[in-house]
């Protein structure tokens, strides 16, 4: 089985610290499971670029094809809206609209499709970033994926409910070494996987 990740920074870094695919494949004894981390630092559910020549199959400059073969998907884990609810309410629906967007074309690859709420904000270098107000829309934003998951009947991780209040990141947005961890066993508990993780 495939499992596909799409996110931004967080689900991209969450392949450096390898915590999810080991309590993914651990939950799974009994499958080959092939992880693909598909996450790019810099995604939204608005825009996912690419360096030129990402999927090239030839050097840049060269003739010929340049597209990689499709890659299969059982699962998709989808791990957007961090970025995104920096914009605020006013582009709440704006989001729930190009999220649905998204969904839908990840649908079309797969039936099984896991939504995760984006990771909450801090301050552990107490910089005195607005964390309040800032996770205040984030909420917003969770509360709107949440709804999304629920209108197309998809299973959800809910990470800001589950990391709110905990020292999670590095920097206020990106996790930590610890905070992966955390994130990795949040996602495997709530996809009810390896529940005597402590």
């Amino acid at each position: 089985a495939n499992i596909v990740i799409v996110g931004s920074t967080n689900a991209a870094e969450s392949q450096r610290h390898g915590y999810l695919e080991t309590l993914l494949t651990a939950g799974n004894p009994t499958q080959r499971l092939a992880i693909r981390n598909m996450a790019w630092p810099a995604d939204t559910v608005y825009r996912q670029q690419r360096p030129r020549n990402f999927f090239g199959i030839v050097k840049p400059g060269s003739s010929g094809a340049g597209r990689r073969k499709p890659l299969p998907a059982n699962v998709v884990l989808h791990w957007l809206g961090q970025a995104e609810s920096l914009d605020g309410p006013a582009k709440l629906d704006n989001f729930a609209r190009a999220c649905g967007q998204t969904i839908g074309q990840l649908s079309s690859r797969t039936s099984r499709l896991v939504l995760v709420t984006p990771v909450p904000f801090g301050d552990p270098l107490g910089l005195g970033l607005e964390v309040k107000e800032r996770n205040t829309d984030l909420r917003q934003y969770a509360a709107a994926i949440r709804r999304l998951a629920q209108a197309r009947k998809l299973p959800i991780v809910d990470l800001t409910a589950a990391l709110l209040g905990q020292a999670a990141t590095r920097d206020g947005v990106t996790l930590s070494q610890s905070g992966q961890w955390l994130a990795a066993k949040a996602i495997a508990t709530q996809l009810g996987l390896n529940s005597s993780i402590s």
